[in-house]
């Protein structure tokens, strides 16, 4: 109690400025000031003066999913369960209807297709009548043309207007190399040919014959020992393949 009283005497001295011996700074006045006011509080009644335990609240536990692994697409990517779709094969029915002949994969009534013969040749056509404007296909260094012709007679009493671009023909030439036993696959060429087969577009005269041509380029090594050729020609509706050799 006597520290109580000492206190507040002293800092009423000090803030009336009666005392002149004590020089004290501001930073010491408010010290004492503050040393004053604690020692009230500590014997007031109904204070407790002791330690303040200050609640800390636990740090907020954030859970980060992993990320996907690369290229594992989402349902959202996918539109269906994720990794059911994964590494799914697709299924492709490769199983067509196969024609007999041209005649049948053509389908155009009083028109008969006829296969003529196989020519290798360094350009087609390889003869032209003199003073005719042709066009002319050539073959490129150490190779060979590798054409395939075709009769289109018309057997009915008028013209008939024939549209190959229309079936959309996809022909290839298969054959083996009888030296090596390699078995080659060539795409047929497209032409500015006016008889091209899968580009002719015009009619065929009543009682006349004209010839059509598919053609592609073969090294000049494989012309010498061709074996097993096929021609085989493609269309939406089926296929068609015609053993040559």
């Amino acid at each position: 109690m006597k520290k109580i009283v000492l206190a507040l005497a002293l800092s009423a001295l000090i803030m009336s400025g009666c005392v002149n011996a004590l020089e004290m700074t501001a930073l010491q006045q408010a010290q004492m000031v503050e040393y004053s006011a604690d020692l009230l509080l500590k014997y007031a009644r109904g204070y407790d003066y002791g330690l303040v335990a200050i609640e800390i609240p636990e740090p907020e536990v954030v859970v980060v999913p992993d990320p996907l692994p690369p290229d594992v697409p989402t349902d959202d990517d996918t539109g269906g369960t994720g990794a059911d779709d994964i590494n799914t094969p697709e299924i492709i029915d490769n199983t067509q209807p196969q024609f007999n002949d041209m005649n049948e994969m053509v389908g155009v009534e009083g028109l008969a297709f006829n296969y003529s013969q196989y020519l290798l040749t360094d350009e087609y056509p390889t003869a032209v009548t003199p003073g005719d404007v042709y066009f002319f296909v050539g073959a490129s260094p150490q190779s060979k043309l590798l054409a395939v012709e075709f009769e289109v007679t018309n057997i009915s009493g008028e013209d008939i207007y024939l549209n190959m671009l229309d079936k959309m023909l996809r022909i290839r030439m298969v054959y083996t190399n009888t030296g090596t036993g390699v078995e080659h696959v060539e795409n047929a060429m497209i032409t500015m040919l006016p008889n091209d087969l899968s580009l002719f577009q015009d009619y065929v005269p009543a009682g006349g014959t004209l010839t059509l041509v598919s053609m592609c380029e073969i090294l000049e090594q494989d012309a010498d020992a061709i074996s097993n050729l096929e021609y085989r020609a493609r269309s939406d509706e089926g296929e068609l393949i015609i053993y040559l050799w």
